[in-house]
Protein backbone atom coordinates (compact mmCIF):
# COMPACT_ATOMS: atom_id res chain seq x y z
CA UNK A 1 0.00 0.00 0.00
CA UNK A 2 2.90 2.35 1.13
CA UNK A 3 4.77 1.80 -2.99
CA UNK A 4 1.12 2.39 -4.15
CA UNK A 5 0.80 5.70 -2.82
CA UNK A 6 4.33 6.70 -3.29
CA UNK A 7 3.46 6.12 -7.43
CA UNK A 8 0.31 7.76 -7.04
CA UNK A 9 2.08 10.91 -5.49
CA UNK A 10 4.70 11.04 -8.40
CA UNK A 11 2.70 11.05 -11.31
CA UNK A 12 0.53 13.64 -9.56
CA UNK A 13 3.58 15.67 -8.60
CA UNK A 14 4.04 15.18 -12.84
CA UNK A 15 1.00 16.15 -14.01
CA UNK A 16 0.43 19.34 -11.73
CA UNK A 17 3.89 20.82 -13.01
CA UNK A 18 2.94 19.43 -16.29
CA UNK A 19 -0.24 21.99 -15.88
CA UNK A 20 1.41 24.52 -14.44
CA UNK A 21 4.05 24.92 -17.22
CA UNK A 22 3.08 25.96 -20.83
CA UNK A 23 6.19 24.41 -22.07
CA UNK A 24 7.88 21.53 -22.47
CA UNK A 25 11.18 19.70 -23.58
CA UNK A 26 10.95 16.71 -26.29
CA UNK A 27 13.60 14.30 -24.56
CA UNK A 28 12.84 11.32 -27.10
CA UNK A 29 10.81 10.41 -30.33
CA UNK A 30 10.11 6.93 -30.76
CA UNK A 31 9.04 5.50 -33.94
CA UNK A 32 6.64 2.09 -33.50
CA UNK A 33 5.47 -0.52 -36.64
CA UNK A 34 8.15 0.53 -38.94
CA UNK A 35 9.05 -2.41 -40.75
CA UNK A 36 10.92 -1.89 -43.54
CA UNK A 37 10.87 1.90 -44.06
CA UNK A 38 13.81 3.61 -41.81
CA UNK A 39 13.13 5.68 -38.41
CA UNK A 40 15.25 8.48 -40.11
CA UNK A 41 12.93 8.41 -43.15
CA UNK A 42 9.75 9.00 -40.93
CA UNK A 43 11.49 11.41 -38.70
CA UNK A 44 12.85 13.68 -41.80
CA UNK A 45 8.72 14.24 -42.59
CA UNK A 46 8.45 15.78 -39.52
CA UNK A 47 9.15 19.29 -37.78
CA UNK A 48 9.28 17.48 -34.40
CA UNK A 49 12.64 17.18 -32.81
CA UNK A 50 14.85 16.09 -29.68
CA UNK A 51 15.34 19.33 -27.52
CA UNK A 52 12.97 21.31 -28.78
CA UNK A 53 10.47 23.31 -26.32
CA UNK A 54 7.29 22.89 -27.55
CA UNK A 55 4.01 24.90 -26.00
CA UNK A 56 1.99 22.14 -24.56
CA UNK A 57 -1.51 24.04 -25.51
CA UNK A 58 -0.44 23.93 -29.00
CA UNK A 59 0.70 19.96 -28.85
CA UNK A 60 -1.95 18.52 -29.81
CA UNK A 61 -2.42 20.76 -33.28
CA UNK A 62 1.50 19.98 -33.79
CA UNK A 63 1.12 16.26 -33.72
CA UNK A 64 -2.35 16.64 -36.26
CA UNK A 65 -0.02 18.34 -38.54
CA UNK A 66 2.65 15.79 -38.01
CA UNK A 67 0.04 12.99 -38.91
CA UNK A 68 -0.71 14.35 -42.07
CA UNK A 69 2.71 15.18 -43.16
CA UNK A 70 3.56 11.22 -42.44
CA UNK A 71 -0.03 10.13 -44.26
CA UNK A 72 1.36 12.27 -47.33
CA UNK A 73 4.08 10.13 -47.90
CA UNK A 74 2.07 7.30 -49.66
CA UNK A 75 3.70 4.66 -47.21
CA UNK A 76 1.21 4.33 -44.75
CA UNK A 77 -2.50 3.26 -44.00
CA UNK A 78 -2.54 4.21 -40.26
CA UNK A 79 -0.82 7.27 -39.04
CA UNK A 80 -1.08 7.65 -34.83
CA UNK A 81 1.12 10.38 -33.03
CA UNK A 82 0.84 10.29 -29.38
CA UNK A 83 2.66 11.60 -26.41
CA UNK A 84 3.95 10.44 -22.80
CA UNK A 85 4.94 12.68 -19.82
CA UNK A 86 8.27 11.51 -18.71
CA UNK A 87 8.12 11.34 -14.65
CA UNK A 88 10.62 14.27 -12.59
CA UNK A 89 12.84 12.81 -11.02
CA UNK A 90 14.38 15.85 -9.44
CA UNK A 91 11.90 19.23 -8.27
CA UNK A 92 14.33 20.95 -10.34
CA UNK A 93 13.56 19.02 -13.70
CA UNK A 94 11.93 20.71 -16.51
CA UNK A 95 8.62 19.13 -17.27
CA UNK A 96 9.76 16.76 -20.33
CA UNK A 97 7.46 14.60 -22.77
CA UNK A 98 8.34 11.44 -25.35
CA UNK A 99 6.30 11.80 -28.76
CA UNK A 100 4.98 8.20 -29.95
CA UNK A 101 4.99 7.70 -33.59
CA UNK A 102 3.01 4.73 -34.63
CA UNK A 103 2.60 3.78 -38.15
CA UNK A 104 0.69 0.89 -39.80
CA UNK A 105 2.60 0.22 -43.19
CA UNK A 106 0.81 -0.63 -46.65
CA UNK A 107 1.96 -3.13 -49.44
CA UNK A 108 4.79 -1.82 -51.05
CA UNK A 109 4.73 -4.14 -54.46
CA UNK A 110 1.84 -4.36 -56.77
CA UNK A 111 3.11 -6.97 -60.13
CA UNK A 112 -0.51 -6.73 -62.18
CA UNK A 113 -1.91 -6.86 -65.93
CA UNK A 114 -2.31 -3.45 -66.85
CA UNK A 115 -5.33 -2.32 -69.64
CA UNK A 116 -4.94 1.20 -70.73
CA UNK A 117 -6.14 3.47 -73.36
CA UNK A 118 -3.46 4.75 -76.02
CA UNK A 119 -3.94 8.51 -77.95
CA UNK A 120 -6.81 9.43 -76.40
CA UNK A 121 -8.93 10.21 -73.50
CA UNK A 122 -11.11 7.90 -71.50
CA UNK A 123 -13.82 10.42 -72.13
CA UNK A 124 -13.24 10.51 -76.14
CA UNK A 125 -13.26 6.73 -76.07
CA UNK A 126 -16.05 5.16 -74.69
CA UNK A 127 -17.92 8.27 -76.33
CA UNK A 128 -16.71 8.49 -79.56
CA UNK A 129 -14.41 5.53 -80.05
CA UNK A 130 -17.44 3.49 -78.87
CA UNK A 131 -15.50 1.64 -76.32
CA UNK A 132 -12.88 0.16 -79.37
CA UNK A 133 -10.78 -2.85 -78.44
CA UNK A 134 -8.32 -1.56 -80.77
CA UNK A 135 -7.24 1.77 -78.51
CA UNK A 136 -6.63 -0.29 -75.72
CA UNK A 137 -2.67 -1.16 -74.25
CA UNK A 138 -2.63 -4.52 -72.85
CA UNK A 139 0.26 -5.29 -70.81
CA UNK A 140 1.96 -5.79 -66.83
CA UNK A 141 2.70 -2.91 -64.72
CA UNK A 142 5.15 -3.62 -62.07
CA UNK A 143 5.46 -0.97 -58.88
CA UNK A 144 7.88 -1.55 -56.08
CA UNK A 145 7.69 1.28 -53.42
CA UNK A 146 9.94 1.66 -50.84
CA UNK A 147 12.84 -0.82 -51.71
CA UNK A 148 15.78 0.28 -49.78
CA UNK A 149 12.92 1.65 -47.01
CA UNK A 150 13.99 4.99 -47.89
CA UNK A 151 10.68 5.73 -50.07
CA UNK A 152 12.01 5.19 -52.97
CA UNK A 153 10.04 3.66 -55.93
CA UNK A 154 10.67 1.78 -58.79
CA UNK A 155 8.30 1.40 -61.72
CA UNK A 156 8.45 -0.45 -64.83
CA UNK A 157 5.68 -0.72 -67.44
CA UNK A 158 5.19 -2.74 -70.64
CA UNK A 159 2.75 -2.77 -73.08
CA UNK A 160 1.26 -3.94 -76.32
CA UNK A 161 -1.96 -2.44 -78.81
CA UNK A 162 -2.50 0.61 -79.53
CA UNK A 163 1.50 2.07 -78.77
CA UNK A 164 4.15 -0.76 -78.02
CA UNK A 165 5.67 0.86 -74.55
CA UNK A 166 8.45 0.13 -72.40
CA UNK A 167 8.89 2.79 -69.07
CA UNK A 168 11.28 2.40 -66.57
CA UNK A 169 11.55 5.06 -63.81
CA UNK A 170 13.17 4.93 -60.46
CA UNK A 171 13.09 7.53 -57.72
CA UNK A 172 15.51 7.90 -54.98
CA UNK A 173 14.43 11.32 -52.89
CA UNK A 174 17.31 11.33 -51.01
CA UNK A 175 20.92 10.49 -51.71
CA UNK A 176 22.75 12.46 -49.52
CA UNK A 177 23.09 12.51 -45.58
CA UNK A 178 21.20 15.53 -44.84
CA UNK A 179 18.16 14.77 -46.75
CA UNK A 180 17.92 17.11 -49.13
CA UNK A 181 19.19 15.98 -52.58
CA UNK A 182 17.44 13.30 -54.66
CA UNK A 183 17.90 11.83 -58.13
CA UNK A 184 15.50 10.55 -60.81
CA UNK A 185 16.31 8.96 -63.82
CA UNK A 186 13.55 7.68 -66.48
CA UNK A 187 13.77 5.28 -69.87
CA UNK A 188 10.54 5.25 -72.52
CA UNK A 189 10.16 3.69 -75.52
CA UNK A 190 6.93 4.02 -78.16
CA UNK A 191 6.28 2.38 -81.34
CA UNK A 192 3.10 3.03 -82.74
CA UNK A 193 1.39 2.02 -85.95
CA UNK A 194 -0.98 4.61 -86.20
CA UNK A 195 0.06 8.88 -85.36
CA UNK A 196 -1.66 11.54 -84.23
CA UNK A 197 -0.81 13.83 -87.29
CA UNK A 198 -2.99 17.01 -86.65
CA UNK A 199 -6.62 17.98 -85.71
CA UNK A 200 -9.78 19.03 -87.48
CA UNK A 201 -13.20 20.44 -86.17
CA UNK A 202 -11.26 20.69 -82.92
CA UNK A 203 -10.72 16.74 -83.46
CA UNK A 204 -7.91 14.48 -83.32
CA UNK A 205 -7.05 13.37 -86.72
CA UNK A 206 -4.72 10.18 -86.98
CA UNK A 207 -2.95 8.31 -89.58
CA UNK A 208 -3.91 5.83 -91.27
CA UNK A 209 -7.58 6.73 -89.99
CA UNK A 210 -8.46 2.99 -89.69
CA UNK A 211 -6.26 0.99 -87.02
CA UNK A 212 -4.02 -1.73 -89.08
CA UNK A 213 -3.51 -5.11 -87.79
CA UNK A 214 -1.23 -5.95 -84.47
CA UNK A 215 1.84 -6.83 -86.37
CA UNK A 216 1.69 -4.00 -89.31
CA UNK A 217 4.41 -1.28 -89.58
CA UNK A 218 5.46 0.81 -87.46
CA UNK A 219 5.09 4.42 -88.91
CA UNK A 220 6.33 6.67 -85.58
CA UNK A 221 8.34 5.90 -82.86
CA UNK A 222 9.81 7.99 -79.93
CA UNK A 223 12.57 7.17 -77.68
CA UNK A 224 13.36 9.78 -74.29
CA UNK A 225 16.00 8.68 -71.75
CA UNK A 226 16.00 11.70 -68.63
CA UNK A 227 17.76 12.19 -65.31
CA UNK A 228 16.00 14.69 -62.63
CA UNK A 229 17.91 15.83 -59.41
CA UNK A 230 15.55 17.18 -56.75
CA UNK A 231 16.26 19.82 -53.68
CA UNK A 232 13.52 19.37 -50.58
CA UNK A 233 15.06 21.32 -48.12
CA UNK A 234 11.72 21.79 -46.81
CA UNK A 235 9.17 19.10 -47.28
CA UNK A 236 6.60 21.35 -48.84
CA UNK A 237 9.06 22.78 -51.14
CA UNK A 238 10.43 20.73 -53.66
CA UNK A 239 13.03 21.95 -56.79
CA UNK A 240 13.83 20.25 -59.54
CA UNK A 241 15.89 20.15 -62.59
CA UNK A 242 15.99 17.73 -65.26
CA UNK A 243 18.05 17.12 -68.32
CA UNK A 244 16.01 14.75 -71.56
CA UNK A 245 17.12 13.34 -74.20
CA UNK A 246 14.71 12.64 -77.18
CA UNK A 247 14.85 11.00 -80.38
CA UNK A 248 11.51 10.72 -83.00
CA UNK A 249 10.78 8.83 -86.13
CA UNK A 250 7.94 9.17 -88.60
CA UNK A 251 7.85 7.12 -91.69
CA UNK A 252 8.02 9.78 -95.64
CA UNK A 253 3.90 9.28 -95.90
CA UNK A 254 3.18 11.91 -92.48
CA UNK A 255 6.09 13.96 -93.73
CA UNK A 256 3.79 14.44 -96.98
CA UNK A 257 0.99 14.78 -95.14
CA UNK A 258 2.01 17.52 -92.45
CA UNK A 259 2.36 20.58 -95.50
CA UNK A 260 0.23 23.00 -93.84
CA UNK A 261 1.33 22.41 -90.15
CA UNK A 262 4.31 19.76 -90.25
CA UNK A 263 4.76 16.85 -88.23
CA UNK A 264 8.51 18.00 -87.62
CA UNK A 265 10.24 22.01 -88.74
CA UNK A 266 12.73 20.88 -91.09
CA UNK A 267 10.12 18.31 -92.54
CA UNK A 268 12.80 15.44 -92.12
CA UNK A 269 11.12 11.93 -90.89
CA UNK A 270 13.90 11.91 -87.69
CA UNK A 271 14.23 14.72 -84.79
CA UNK A 272 16.37 14.65 -81.75
CA UNK A 273 16.87 17.05 -79.17
CA UNK A 274 17.82 17.96 -75.71
CA UNK A 275 15.64 19.51 -73.35
CA UNK A 276 16.56 21.20 -70.19
CA UNK A 277 13.64 21.94 -67.83
CA UNK A 278 13.41 22.99 -64.25
CA UNK A 279 10.18 23.49 -61.58
CA UNK A 280 9.48 24.50 -58.19
CA UNK A 281 6.17 23.14 -56.54
CA UNK A 282 4.62 24.64 -53.61
CA UNK A 283 2.64 22.43 -51.47
CA UNK A 284 0.91 23.51 -48.46
CA UNK A 285 -2.14 21.53 -48.32
CA UNK A 286 -3.32 19.33 -45.72
CA UNK A 287 -4.01 15.36 -47.77
CA UNK A 288 -2.69 16.04 -51.07
CA UNK A 289 -4.72 13.46 -52.96
CA UNK A 290 -7.34 15.46 -52.41
CA UNK A 291 -7.00 18.62 -50.16
CA UNK A 292 -9.32 20.37 -48.13
CA UNK A 293 -7.62 23.38 -47.51
CA UNK A 294 -4.20 24.93 -47.73
CA UNK A 295 -2.64 26.34 -51.15
CA UNK A 296 -0.62 24.75 -54.29
CA UNK A 297 1.66 25.80 -56.68
CA UNK A 298 4.04 25.09 -59.13
CA UNK A 299 5.96 26.92 -62.09
CA UNK A 300 7.35 24.73 -64.90
CA UNK A 301 10.16 26.49 -67.34
CA UNK A 302 11.24 24.01 -70.40
CA UNK A 303 13.70 24.75 -72.83
CA UNK A 304 13.83 22.10 -75.93
CA UNK A 305 16.52 22.35 -78.37
CA UNK A 306 19.95 23.33 -76.76
CA UNK A 307 21.70 24.23 -79.79
CA UNK A 308 23.62 20.57 -79.85
CA UNK A 309 21.33 18.74 -81.97
CA UNK A 310 18.45 19.23 -84.30
CA UNK A 311 17.47 22.64 -84.84
CA UNK A 312 14.40 22.87 -82.56
CA UNK A 313 13.97 25.75 -80.49
CA UNK A 314 10.58 26.07 -78.18
CA UNK A 315 10.51 27.82 -74.48
CA UNK A 316 7.95 27.07 -72.98
CA UNK A 317 6.94 27.90 -69.46
CA UNK A 318 3.58 26.12 -67.37
CA UNK A 319 1.93 27.47 -64.42
CA UNK A 320 -0.90 26.29 -62.00
CA UNK A 321 -2.25 27.81 -58.28
CA UNK A 322 -4.62 26.41 -56.41
CA UNK A 323 -5.99 27.50 -53.30
CA UNK A 324 -8.48 25.64 -50.75
CA UNK A 325 -10.55 26.64 -47.96
CA UNK A 326 -12.83 24.59 -45.69
CA UNK A 327 -15.85 26.14 -44.56
CA UNK A 328 -16.67 23.36 -42.23
CA UNK A 329 -15.50 19.59 -41.56
CA UNK A 330 -18.31 18.65 -44.36
CA UNK A 331 -17.71 22.04 -46.93
CA UNK A 332 -14.88 23.07 -49.03
CA UNK A 333 -14.09 24.99 -52.00
CA UNK A 334 -11.37 25.32 -54.52
CA UNK A 335 -10.15 28.34 -56.75
CA UNK A 336 -7.17 27.51 -59.82
CA UNK A 337 -5.53 29.17 -61.94
CA UNK A 338 -3.31 27.86 -64.46
CA UNK A 339 -1.87 29.09 -67.99
CA UNK A 340 1.04 28.14 -70.72
CA UNK A 341 3.09 30.30 -72.83
CA UNK A 342 5.01 29.28 -75.42
CA UNK A 343 7.51 30.54 -78.11
CA UNK A 344 8.15 31.13 -80.32
CA UNK A 345 4.84 30.87 -81.89
CA UNK A 346 5.80 28.62 -85.19
CA UNK A 347 6.42 25.03 -83.89
CA UNK A 348 6.00 22.10 -85.33
CA UNK A 349 2.72 20.24 -84.73
CA UNK A 350 4.51 17.39 -82.80
CA UNK A 351 5.31 20.11 -80.16
CA UNK A 352 2.01 21.79 -80.14
CA UNK A 353 0.08 21.46 -77.21
CA UNK A 354 -3.14 22.90 -76.04
CA UNK A 355 -5.85 21.69 -73.67
CA UNK A 356 -8.12 18.19 -74.02
CA UNK A 357 -5.49 15.91 -75.58
CA UNK A 358 -4.92 14.54 -72.28
CA UNK A 359 -6.65 15.18 -68.44
CA UNK A 360 -5.81 18.87 -69.39
CA UNK A 361 -8.77 20.38 -70.06
CA UNK A 362 -11.49 22.77 -69.01
CA UNK A 363 -14.30 20.94 -67.74
CA UNK A 364 -17.65 20.20 -70.40
CA UNK A 365 -15.22 20.38 -73.33
CA UNK A 366 -13.62 16.52 -72.56
CA UNK A 367 -14.87 15.80 -76.55
CA UNK A 368 -12.48 18.00 -78.07
CA UNK A 369 -8.77 19.02 -78.91
CA UNK A 370 -7.84 22.80 -78.70
CA UNK A 371 -4.87 23.46 -80.11
CA UNK A 372 -2.85 26.14 -79.35
CA UNK A 373 0.66 27.51 -78.38
CA UNK A 374 -0.72 29.82 -75.49
CA UNK A 375 -3.87 28.84 -72.99
CA UNK A 376 -5.10 30.39 -69.30
CA UNK A 377 -8.36 28.97 -67.44
CA UNK A 378 -9.99 29.93 -64.01
CA UNK A 379 -11.67 26.62 -62.01
CA UNK A 380 -13.56 26.43 -59.13
CA UNK A 381 -15.61 24.23 -57.30
CA UNK A 382 -17.84 23.94 -54.28
CA UNK A 383 -17.52 20.49 -52.69
CA UNK A 384 -19.82 18.45 -49.70
CA UNK A 385 -19.17 15.68 -47.96
CA UNK A 386 -22.35 13.49 -48.16
CA UNK A 387 -21.03 10.17 -46.86
CA UNK A 388 -18.42 8.58 -44.89
CA UNK A 389 -18.32 4.98 -44.26
CA UNK A 390 -15.80 2.07 -44.18
CA UNK A 391 -16.83 -1.49 -46.51
CA UNK A 392 -15.23 -5.01 -44.59
CA UNK A 393 -12.54 -6.28 -47.02
CA UNK A 394 -14.15 -9.37 -49.03
CA UNK A 395 -10.55 -10.53 -49.69
CA UNK A 396 -9.66 -12.59 -46.67
CA UNK A 397 -6.22 -13.82 -48.46
CA UNK A 398 -5.12 -9.22 -47.54
CA UNK A 399 -4.61 -9.54 -44.09
CA UNK A 400 -3.39 -5.89 -43.99
CA UNK A 401 -6.62 -4.34 -45.51
CA UNK A 402 -9.53 -5.06 -43.09
CA UNK A 403 -11.96 -2.88 -44.54
CA UNK A 404 -12.03 -0.07 -47.13
CA UNK A 405 -13.08 3.49 -46.22
CA UNK A 406 -14.97 5.51 -48.77
CA UNK A 407 -15.77 9.67 -48.67
CA UNK A 408 -18.29 10.58 -50.96
CA UNK A 409 -18.72 14.65 -51.80
CA UNK A 410 -21.10 16.13 -53.74
CA UNK A 411 -19.84 18.99 -56.11
CA UNK A 412 -20.61 21.67 -58.72
CA UNK A 413 -18.20 23.62 -60.41
CA UNK A 414 -17.65 26.47 -63.13
CA UNK A 415 -14.72 27.16 -65.35
CA UNK A 416 -13.77 29.34 -67.78
CA UNK A 417 -10.76 28.93 -70.45
CA UNK A 418 -9.05 30.33 -73.56
CA UNK A 419 -6.50 28.75 -76.12
CA UNK A 420 -4.99 31.00 -78.48
CA UNK A 421 -3.52 29.81 -81.85
CA UNK A 422 -1.39 31.49 -84.26
CA UNK A 423 -3.86 31.41 -87.25
CA UNK A 424 -1.71 30.12 -89.71
CA UNK A 425 -0.18 27.64 -88.19
CA UNK A 426 -3.07 25.72 -86.75
CA UNK A 427 -5.73 25.68 -89.02
CA UNK A 428 -7.76 27.73 -86.77
CA UNK A 429 -10.83 27.93 -89.65
CA UNK A 430 -11.41 24.39 -89.16
CA UNK A 431 -10.83 24.40 -85.32
CA UNK A 432 -13.02 26.87 -84.04
CA UNK A 433 -12.81 26.42 -80.56
CA UNK A 434 -9.12 28.31 -80.09
CA UNK A 435 -8.97 31.61 -79.72
CA UNK A 436 -12.42 32.04 -78.12
CA UNK A 437 -13.55 31.61 -74.33
CA UNK A 438 -15.01 28.94 -73.20
CA UNK A 439 -17.12 28.49 -70.36
CA UNK A 440 -17.88 25.44 -68.22
CA UNK A 441 -20.80 24.68 -65.65
CA UNK A 442 -21.97 21.05 -63.89
CA UNK A 443 -21.67 18.92 -61.09
CA UNK A 444 -20.95 15.70 -59.78
CA UNK A 445 -19.96 13.30 -57.23
CA UNK A 446 -16.28 13.04 -55.68
CA UNK A 447 -15.32 8.86 -54.58
CA UNK A 448 -12.05 8.51 -52.54
CA UNK A 449 -10.43 5.76 -50.69
CA UNK A 450 -7.20 4.47 -49.60
CA UNK A 451 -4.22 4.40 -51.63
CA UNK A 452 -4.82 7.41 -53.16
CA UNK A 453 -7.66 6.54 -55.27
CA UNK A 454 -10.18 9.46 -56.71
CA UNK A 455 -12.89 8.56 -59.01
CA UNK A 456 -15.24 11.68 -60.23
CA UNK A 457 -18.64 11.36 -61.95
CA UNK A 458 -19.18 14.90 -63.45
CA UNK A 459 -22.21 16.28 -65.29
CA UNK A 460 -22.08 19.66 -66.90
CA UNK A 461 -23.01 21.93 -69.67
CA UNK A 462 -20.72 24.46 -72.22
CA UNK A 463 -21.18 27.31 -74.83
CA UNK A 464 -21.73 24.17 -77.18
CA UNK A 465 -24.82 24.04 -76.11
CA UNK A 466 -23.85 20.32 -75.12
CA UNK A 467 -24.24 18.22 -72.10
CA UNK A 468 -22.03 15.82 -71.23
CA UNK A 469 -21.33 12.75 -68.26
CA UNK A 470 -17.65 12.30 -67.79
CA UNK A 471 -15.85 10.13 -65.65
CA UNK A 472 -11.94 10.99 -63.99
CA UNK A 473 -9.99 8.86 -62.23
CA UNK A 474 -7.51 11.12 -60.15
CA UNK A 475 -7.61 14.30 -58.79
CA UNK A 476 -8.02 17.14 -61.60
CA UNK A 477 -6.78 20.43 -59.73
Amino acid sequence: MPRFAIIVCLLMSCLSTFAESPYANITAIEVTGNKRTKTAIILRETNLTIGEKIDTNQLRQRLDQNELRLFNMGLFSMVNLSYQINELLTEKQKPSITIIITVAERYYLFVAPEVSISGITFNNWWKQKNLSLKYLDAGIRINQKNISGRNDELKINLNSGFTNTIKMAYRLPYIDRQKIYGIEPKIKLYRNRVALVGTQNNQQVFYPDTIPPLLSEVIQSHFEASLAVSRRKDIRITQRVELKYETNTINDTIVQLNQLVPFFLNKQNQLQFLSLIADIEYNFTDIQFYPQKGWYHNTTVEKNGLGLLDAVNRFKINSTTTYYHLFSNRMSALFNVKGQLSFPLLQPYYLTSGLGASDNNIRTYEDYVIDGQHYAMCRTAFRYQVAQFNIKNPVKLIKKIQSVPLNIYAKSFLELGKVWALPNNLNTSINNLSNTTLPGIGAGLDITSFYDLVLSIEYGFNKVGEHNLVFYFNFEY
